[in-house]
């Protein structure tokens, strides 16, 4: 929802001590707003590394939740869901492309490595969401970073991109991926 010129001026007409009693109720209720407030405005208290690590810790934490499914492919699936929803509260908060990079990063080899999950079975809901996190890592890395980032995340994006083609190329989504960035 927009914000309009109407509601601009209401909050305007506001005094300080109702700003602060509506801004105290909204970081009381929103751990993200918190956050944001945190960094954008109290320079002191927090900063993009501090929220990295925090984020990090959550993602890391994520692994151990019991997901549902019969197959490990059906649970990898679903810690990345998980894992995008933390993904993209961090995007909100910064804008550092190599913070998110790496934290997708993270995803990615945590969903390879601590799920005995697979490319290529009948499970394509883990192929299909790997996929996706893997568009997005190399669209930030092509578009909004420096050359010299792109070398530096390109073997590991490159071991990713070799491994899902091998093994699920048949798929659509899986078969128009670079064969390497």
């Amino acid at each position: 929802m927009a914000v309009t010129k109407d509601v601009k001026e209401k909050i305007a007409s506001l005094s300080k001590d109702e700003l602060v009693k509506i801004v105290l109720k909204s970081i009381s209720k929103d751990k993200l707003f918190l956050d944001y407030i945190q960094l954008n405005y109290f320079k002191n208290d927090l900063n993009e590394n501090d929220i990295f690590e925090e984020y990090k810790q959550k993602i890391n934490k994520l692994i151990y939740k019991r997901y549902k499914g019969y197959a490990d492919e059906e649970k990898a699936a679903h810690f990345i869901t998980a894992c995008n929803k933390e993904l993209a509260n961090f995007e909100k908060l910064s804008k550092n492309y190599e913070l998110i990079v790496a934290l997708i990063l993270l995803v990615l080899e945590k969903a390879s490595s601590d799920f005995d999950a697979g490319f290529g079975t009948c499970f394509t809901a883990f192929d299909y969401k790997f996929t996706l996190l893997l568009k997005k890592v190399i669209r930030i890395i092509n578009t909004k970073m420096h050359e010299d980032m792109k070398i530096e995340y390109s073997q590991e994006i490159n071991n990713y991109l070799k491994a899902i083609k091998e093994n699920s190329a048949y798929l659509d989504y899986v078969y128009e991926l670079p064969k390497e960035i």
